[in-house]
């Protein structure tokens, strides 16, 4: 919950109630009254028809000073609900941002934003609950018990709709790592705080995804790990198919990702694709040629990379499929997927190879995979895909190219690394995580590389995780808005 205001030490007075004014007035700390009390005084020195305009003017200043923080509250409100300029971006950030507010949160679970609350779960074995946190003023707006009996080993949960689930996990025993206890619990909650579904699921769930009103679950049994889509509210099975055999120890990794018309799950360091619709198995579009990687594009394809890791000639070759799975172009490359797009038509590749420092460059085409342009210069990473320029970098340089012809715009030397790079669409965002003095966040301007500013922030943000399209920093035990 957010932080909590000190005791206040309660003094009770007997008062004839006869004598009690029963008008509420503003508290004496606040700013209603610190301006009441200075025209009071002024008012007492200037008698008559000053008297009546100075009542006025007393009742406006209390009336702003009451309302003028409801109005701020409802701009901010607007601001952090408002869409970023780029799919995957955040919010326009514009200047260093600041700790809003504070709350408990287990950083061992995923937060989840439904609408204009933030999920978090909170509290130790029995008291463990999912709890709505205002975005604005991390108010809590309600709380939900887990059903947990103190041994959880795993909870995921994922906005479905306008709800949120969550699937509470056994936790692991025994030698071999099978599951000895076999069923995980999932609770689905309104936005009221309601509690619409409790339900069972045989197995224990490793990960979650939502597909329209319903669950996708990664379900660890005794001998292989399957993917269930459930209708979320009630849990009756849509389809269920065997993903893995003989699930062992290293599933409870296992993770699914639902996009483009597919769910993609990863587990026992390889993966595998199924269509949403029927939960066919998916599978490239060479015929039984195996994929090492598969990723789901911005325009919802399909990219199949394979690594042949020969130590004379490695090589890296890629084949871009269409949603219908319907083969496309082959490259020699992998997929570089910039972290927000204003361009989810142009894909972009990089042929970097593996261990080989400025070995490769960045490709991009358009939908109909014709060749839009190379870069110039050696890239490993596509960061941004704005509408004017596209963001590379290759270590700590960073690059602006032109969207449109592929020629260099600038270039920047950067002297850190990065943990992560986020963005708001006018400023790449590089955030440099900090272990005991708190994170620190360098803004670049997109349209010529410089430094807008740089800050660390305070201890409770040792990380900054992007959570829908707002900030927040983390520490192990609690959550902060960055605003």
């Amino acid at each position: 919950m957010g932080r909590q205001r000190p005791d206040l030490t309660m003094l009770v007075v007997d008062v004839d109630d006869g004598d009690v004014d029963r008008t509420v007035a503003p508290g004496p700390g606040s700013p209603a009254s610190r301006a009441a009390r200075t025209l009071g005084s002024w008012l007492r020195g200037h008698p008559g028809p000053g008297r009546v305009a100075g009542a006025g003017i007393v009742a406006a200043t209390v009336a702003a000073a009451l309302l003028v923080p409801g109005w701020v509250t409802s701009a901010e409100r607007r601001h952090v609900l408002t869409a970023p300029a780029l799919a995957g971006a955040v919010v326009d950030v514009g200047a260093p941002p600041r700790v809003r507010w504070t709350a408990e949160a287990d950083d061992r679970v995923r937060p989840v934003a439904v609408g204009d609350s933030l999920v978090v779960t909170a509290g130790e074995g029995d008291a463990r609950e999912l709890r709505a946190l205002d975005v604005v003023t991390g108010e809590v707006r309600w709380a939900v018990p887990l059903d947990d009996p103190g041994r959880t080993g795993l909870t995921r949960c994922a906005a479905v709709g306008a709800d949120v689930a969550c699937a509470v996990a056994p936790a692991t025993a025994g030698r071999s790592g099978v599951e000895r206890r076999t069923a995980s619990s999932v609770v689905v909650v309104d936005p009221h705080g309601t509690v619409a579904a409790r339900y069972r699921v045989a197995g224990r769930v490793a990960d979650v995804a939502a597909t329209g009103p319903d669950l996708l679950l990664v379900v660890v049994g005794v001998d292989r790990l399957s993917l269930d889509r459930v209708d979320a509210r009630s849990g009756v099975p849509r389809w269920r198919v065997p993903a893995f055999a003989r699930s062992g120890r290293a599933s409870g990794a296992a993770s699914v990702q639902a996009a483009g018309g597919v769910a993609i799950v990863r587990g026992l360091g390889t993966q595998r694709v199924f269509d949403l619709t029927t939960g066919a198995r998916v599978g490239p579009p060479e015929g039984p040629r195996r994929a090492d990687v598969v990723r789901v594009l911005d325009d919802g394809s399909l990219a199949w990379t394979s690594y042949d890791m020969r130590p004379t000639a490695p090589a890296v070759s890629t084949v871009l499929a269409e949603p219908g799975g319907r083969r496309g172009l082959t490259v020699l490359g992998t997929p570089a997927l910039p972290v927000a797009t204003a361009r989810p038509e142009v894909t972009f590749v990089t042929t970097r190879v593996l261990g080989v420092p400025l070995s490769g460059q960045v490709l991009a085409f358009d939908r109909s995979r014709r060749l839009l342009w190379r870069s110039p210069v050696s890239a490993s990473e596509v960061l941004l895909a704005g509408r004017d320029v596209v963001v590379v970098r290759d270590g700590w340089t960073y690059v602006g190219i032109e969207a449109g012809t592929g020629r260099v715009r600038w270039a920047q030397d950067v002297d850190h690394a990065a943990d992560r790079v986020l963005t708001d669409g006018q400023d790449l965002l590089l955030v440099e995580d900090g272990s005991r003095w708190g994170a620190v966040v360098t803004a670049m301007r997109t349209d010529d590389g410089r430094q807008r500013w740089s800050t660390r922030l305070p201890p409770e943000a040792e990380r900054v995780v992007q959570v829908g399209s707002l900030l927040y920093g983390v520490d192990g035990t609690t959550i902060s808005a960055l605003r």
